[in-house]
């Protein structure tokens, strides 16, 4: 399996064939509160969508709208306090529509606080998972200033 370190302020971090983005970063805080910000839309807001709409409870659905650019959305497979696994289905943004991709955020609890994991996997193509490699590397920046 091919890895191709790249170099920031996050733990670890890599894309490796076939394309999975894999991410991670500590926050001192616990897995509920990390949790959380995942099933209150905190986390999507992120994203910079302009409706965001999730129902963990009922219909375990998401659904992010970017006006007039494109929509991404799916279903919440797994919704545990230490680990959450979504399919997710991105449609417009002037790229192939990718469907039933496999987002997993595991949430690992120790001394310094919660480490976030997140592996974001059956991704068809490079460009695709650059894109969300960076995506992913901001959101999980802008994480530590909902605290």
């Amino acid at each position: 399996m091919l890895k191709r370190p790249i170099l920031l302020n996050l733990k670890r971090m890599y894309i490796s064939k076939p394309f999975t983005v894999n991410l991670s970063r500590t926050y001192s805080c616990t897995s509920n509160t990390i949790h959380e910000l995942f099933v209150d839309g905190s986390v999507f807001k992120l994203t910079g969508a302009d409706e965001v709409f999730s129902d963990f409870e009922n219909e375990n659905t998401f659904r992010l709208i970017f006006s007039n650019r494109g929509e991404i959305f799916g279903h919440i497979i797994k919704n545990e306090i230490h680990h959450l696994i979504f399919e997710w289905n991105v449609k417009g943004f002037d790229k192939p529509e990718e469907i039933n991709r496999l987002l997993d955020l595991s949430f690992m609890e120790s001394e310094n606080g919660v480490e976030l994991i997140l592996q974001h996997s059956e991704i068809k193509n490079s460009a695709a998972a650059e894109a969300k490699l960076k995506a992913w590397t901001e959101i999980l920046k802008k994480i530590d200033g909902l605290f």
